[in-house]
């Protein structure tokens, strides 16, 4: 297992799932996550490794964030996974602007492991992004373990274009 989080390379669809899921890993520590990161089941594309990782990033990390969907209409606590998925693809559409290839009938299926990996890193970058504002909008500073990524990586990225 090592250092790689129990990924075993060898075995890794062809592709970028490995340097995927290290952003995911780097992201979900940005926000203070310590739950389970099955880094094998997430290889595989298991709806039920990513799902938690999603409710952290929505509900678990910011209260102020949390508060915020609550008060926009959008009740995630004690939904069913299809009705929890659908309303995270409406709030990264509606409320982020944002909108992916994934569909939600896709992220409750086995696969697409590296799409979904690409899915949760930018929503983790977004709801990072959202709770800062509003706590700065609050009055009040962002947490110092929350830090808003969204743009370092792709920044970096455009510069070499």
């Amino acid at each position: 297992m090592g250092g790689n989080g129990g990924v075993d390379r060898a075995n890794m669809a062809t592709g970028d799932v490995y340097n995927n899921l290290e952003r995911l890993r780097l992201e979900l520590r940005a926000l203070r996550y310590d739950g389970p990161f099955d880094a094998r089941a997430l290889a595989a594309g298991e709806p039920a490794a990513f799902l938690p990782l999603l409710h952290h990033a929505f509900l678990g990390h910011s209260a102020v964030l949390a508060r915020w969907l609550a008060q926009g209409g959008y009740e995630l606590y004690s939904k069913s996974d299809l009705r929890f998925v659908e309303l995270l693809f409406r709030v990264a559409r509606v409320e982020f602007g944002y909108r992916h290839s994934l569909t939600p009938a896709q992220m409750l299926t086995a696969g697409f492991a590296e799409r979904k990996a690409l899915f949760a890193v930018d929503l983790l970058r977004l709801c990072a992004h959202k709770a800062n504002d509003l706590a700065r909008a609050a009055g009040t500073p962002p947490a110092a373990s929350i830090r808003c990524l969204l743009y370092t990586s792709d920044a970096a990225d455009e510069e070499d274009s």
